[in-house]
């Protein structure tokens, strides 16, 4: 498989056939889809995947693209979202959800393996992990679609 390297980390990430890579050196758990809730005790949809990390684990961008938010956002705690254009047809974007600390803003340019924040446990969480969306043309889908 194709790989892409991960900044300053001297590691290769596998390169998706979308050209993604995993936006941590991690495993993802949680999977996209209806589940009970943890914290508010009913079912209702997961729109992403959950990545379990120790706190203080770095994240990266999973694809270039524009950070089009970057702060707080309810049950999501600190999050970013990076808009990357138009693939397949379809406007995609990621967002990284309930980090410790973001080190990326609004209208910043960022290239794909580059930095953009910390895994953490803000907003809605039961403990330290990396709940990642997908969202084509706004919709959020089973990010497993573009992430190897």
């Amino acid at each position: 498989p194709k790989t892409y390297p991960l900044a300053n980390t001297g590691a290769q990430m596998i390169l998706s056939p979308q050209g993604f890579i995993r936006p941590l050196l991690a495993r993802p758990g949680s999977p996209f889809g209806p589940r009970f809730h943890p914290i508010l005790k009913y079912w209702r949809p997961h729109n992403g995947n959950d990545w379990g990390a120790a706190c203080g684990v770095p994240l990266y961008a999973a694809q270039s693209g524009t950070v089009v938010k970057a702060g707080w956002q309810g049950g999501f705690g600190n999050y970013v979202i990076i808009d990357h254009g138009v693939i397949g047809g379809k406007s995609v974007m990621t967002g990284y959800a309930h980090q410790q600390k973001m080190v990326v803003r609004a209208g910043q340019r960022v290239e794909m393996g580059q930095h953009i924040g910390y895994v953490g446990t803000t907003g809605l969480s039961t403990g330290c992990h990396l709940h990642l969306q997908v969202y084509e043309n706004g919709t959020p889908v089973d990010p497993m679609r573009y992430i190897p």
